[in-house]
């Protein structure tokens, strides 16, 4: 039986790239495209429009993670079997979508794409970016007792039911921290594997919109919660989702 599968695209004022980036998509295995905007006040959410997504736009920023969730509420609601995330600003390849879903036919509840795995790389990108995600990977490597080589990538396909068990629909997680907690439970408690893939830095262009220091703090932190809550049990209250 073929997938149903929603390509998630959670963006900030992606103009000049999420129409590229969309029409790409439209190329690739995906059956739908979900554009989360988040508060933008450029021409991020008409663009994605004219290109042919699925868009839900806020008049306000309310984070990266409620954008994410946003795209995985509406995947659980249409019935997509599958979701993928990729960032909104065009580095990464749809076509490397099929990769990861290649994974998750042979059994993988969660896939990520990793840019340091033999086959994978990267293109433009500076030393600083080099050394900070490196070191998050062994950092993040440590306290999930589990290796990856690229904890901070950002392209990922998953079993959607798998979302139902996971701790996601929280307040504070509306920002980076959503990614880390999805990742964490992903590894810790369902099969997942690493694939490579290609990183793409847009020379001229930005290509982070994390704040050194402060958001960095904010994809560390919830590591730490996670593997307090796995060594001491949960002490916070969860808010998982209810089952569709």
């Amino acid at each position: 039986m073929p997938h149903k599968i929603l390509l998630i695209l959670p963006a900030y004022n992606e103009e000049g790239k999420i129409g590229s980036l969309v029409r790409k998509a439209k190329k690739s295995i995906v059956s739908g495209i979900f554009v989360a905007c988040d508060g933008c006040t450029d021409r991020t959410e008409e663009e994605a429009r004219e290109a042919g997504a699925i868009v839900s736009a806020l008049g306000k920023r309310c984070g990266v993670g409620n954008a994410i969730r946003r795209g995985i509420d509406y995947a659980l609601e249409k019935g997509y079997d599958i979701g993928v995330i990729m960032g909104g600003d065009d580095q990464d390849d749809p076509q490397e979508i099929s990769h990861l879903i290649k994974k998750i036919d042979e059994g993988y509840d969660f896939v990520i794409g990793s840019r340091y795995l033999p086959g994978g790389k990267t293109v433009n990108q500076n030393l600083f970016r080099f050394l900070t995600t490196k070191m998050y990977s062994a950092f993040f490597s440590v306290f999930a007792m589990k290796g990856l080589s690229d904890a901070s990538n950002g392209f990922r396909a998953f079993r959607t039911r798998i979302c139902k068990s996971m701790d996601l629909w929280r307040s504070d997680i509306d920002g980076y921290e959503l990614e880390p907690v999805m990742l964490f439970e992903a590894v810790k408690n369902f099969r997942f594997a690493e694939v490579p893939v290609t990183k793409y830095y847009h020379k001229g262009k930005s290509y982070s919109k994390m704040k050194v220091f402060v958001d960095w703090w904010k994809i560390i932190r919830p590591v730490l919660w996670k593997f307090w809550e796995g060594a001491w049990g949960n002490g916070g209250k969860s808010s998982r989702r209810a089952a569709i």
